[in-house]
């Protein structure tokens, strides 16, 4: 008796398994069909051939890359649009 309920138990665990396979394929499929779709649109050149940098000499070009100053002001823009943002929010909500 204790052979048929191991059985059964094991039928059990390879089905989840293969209806989870199966939602993972569907699911996968859903995103490659995206992909595609999304790969289809062409970008413009004016995307491909912008240099925000072109305006500043090579030299001074040169040390805005070394020390990253592209993303030192993300990081800042970033920040400071999170603070004023969540200084809309009143400060009853967020102060307890």
């Amino acid at each position: 008796m204790d052979v048929l309920f191991d059985f059964f138990i094991s039928l059990w665990v390879a089905f989840k398994a293969f209806v989870v396979d199966t939602l993972y394929l569907l699911f996968d499929t859903l995103l490659t069909t995206v992909e595609t779709v999304i790969n289809a649109i062409p970008v413009p050149d004016i995307v491909t051939s912008f240099d925000p940098w072109s305006w500043v000499n090579p030299q001074a070009a040169y040390v805005l890359d070394a020390l990253n100053i592209a993303l030192v002001l993300g990081i800042l823009f970033a920040g400071y649009t999170i603070r004023f943002a969540l200084n809309l929010i009143p400060a009853a909500f967020t102060r307890v």
